[in-house]
């Protein structure tokens, strides 16, 4: 570490003495809150606990940028020919528990009422799914990316 280093994002080391540390976020157009999986982007900010900036998501994960009611958190409408939630699938619709209420579904089926995705990794923590930030030396895998304590 020293002034003019070069920054090696998500490691939440500031290589450069400039008080920073460089994250990659992901371009939100539409401010849904889920960012265009191909557009990577690293910018630096003050610390790991700030906001994302302003039309950038901490998030990939939204399959059209364009339109705020197509992410991962959509409901799945039968009929339109359009991936809403984003889960690979055009208007099929399957149900699964959500045990902790945080919109994310367990790999268990639910008979009627549920949530349309499968993504939760812990469905008895709110605090635990796949959009959520990595908290650091907590021995968790918080995002449920299949690592514990590293973000991206």
């Amino acid at each position: 570490m020293y002034p003019g280093a070069t920054e090696v994002p998500d490691n939440l080391i500031d290589e450069d003495c400039n008080g920073k540390i460089a994250i990659t976020f992901y371009a939100d157009k539409d401010n849904d809150g889920f960012g265009n999986p191909n557009s990577p982007t690293v910018i630096e900010i003050d610390n790991y606990d700030s906001d994302a900036p302003d039309n950038y998501s901490w998030y990939a994960g939204d399959c059209d940028d364009n339109n705020d009611a197509i992410n991962p958190l959509a409901d799945e409408i039968v009929g339109n020919d359009i991936d809403d939630n984003c889960d690979g699938n055009t208007d099929v619709v399957e149900r699964y528990i959500d045990a902790d209420g945080d919109g994310y579904g367990s790999q268990q089926f639910a008979a009627a009422q549920g949530v349309t995705n499968n993504l939760d990794c812990d469905d008895s923590d709110a605090e635990i799914h796949p959009y959520t930030k990595e908290l650091l030396k907590d021995g968790i895998d918080n995002n449920c990316d299949g690592i514990i304590d590293k973000i991206n």
